[in-house]
């Protein structure tokens, strides 16, 4: 089933483009360098964790924040590096991982413009609980403890917020450990396509489209299945016309029919 385009609008960048995905296939996922400070306040808005603050309060924020371009496979941090500082992804595509008891990587999530981490260091100054990987060119702001606390001293309702955000996180991962117990591989994966067209995506005309470029085996990390069950699975998808991929990038045409399989317990009747 052939892929619709669409017209979309890049709200980080605030340009139109036509026939999404096609027309932006040939640039990394929403990549800038250098960004203005009026579209870093723009990001930290729409993030839970500064949602509410006031222009003064942002103007404080943006200016703690020190930016850093980064290479595609470079390590932003490594599990057990001491936590001495906080970030914001403003461009790019990251990963977070951790390894496995048999030394396999592990995704525990992907990291798109606007979304942060981090978050735990800022709190507690204990070492990395994951490492974090760029997987394409990208740009991250920094902004150490130190001056952190100093901010969170003026503007004490940031650290309710911080304490929030983070107490969905760990709910958000505890749901996944309980997805890898209780669901089945294709239930799994619903579940995975749906929250990265939700976080790393937009909905138009009634399907939803994920923008970055994930390999099947980063996804089948998140899902905790092999490479291969994951391909499987999806070209059943794309045969039912459930899902299109287009060069690495996965536009959901059912959304429904995703939605359905979520919440089931095996492969269900939707693939038969």
């Amino acid at each position: 089933m052939p892929c619709s385009t669409v017209e979309f609008t890049d709200t980080l960048h605030g340009v139109t483009v036509t026939e999404l995905p096609v027309s932006i296939l040939n640039r990394p996922f929403f990549l800038e360098r250098h960004v203005a400070i009026s579209k870093i306040t723009d990001m930290l808005l729409r993030n839970s964790l500064f949602a509410g603050l006031s222009a003064a309060e942002l103007d404080a924020l943006t200016k703690l924040l020190r930016q850093s371009d980064l290479k595609t496979r470079s390590v932003v941090c490594h599990q057990g590096d001491p936590g001495n500082s906080f970030y914001v992804v403003l461009s790019g595509l990251l990963k977070v991982v951790t390894a496995s008891e048999d030394g396999h990587e592990v995704v525990l999530s992907m990291l798109g413009p606007g979304m942060t981490f981090g978050e735990l260091a800022l709190l507690d100054g204990k070492p990395r609980s994951a490492s974090v990987i760029a997987c394409q060119a990208s740009t991250i702001a920094t902004i150490d403890r130190h001056n952190f606390n100093q901010f969170l001293t003026h503007f004490p309702e940031t650290r309710d917020k911080l304490i929030v955000a983070l107490c969905g996180r760990i709910r958000t991962l505890t749901d996944r450990v309980e997805d890898l117990s209780a669901l089945e591989v294709p239930a799994r994966l619903a579940r995975t396509l749906i929250t990265l067209s939700e976080t790393l995506g937009s909905e138009l005309q009634g399907k939803r489209y994920v923008h970055a470029r994930i390999s099947q085996g980063e996804i089948g990390s998140m899902v905790g299945a092999a490479r291969e069950s994951i391909n499987k699975i999806m070209r059943q998808w794309e045969d039912k016309g459930i899902i299109c991929i287009v060069d690495g990038r996965v536009q959901i045409l059912r959304p429904d029919a995703l939605a359905g399989i979520s919440q089931q317990g095996d492969s269900g009747s939707l693939l038969k």
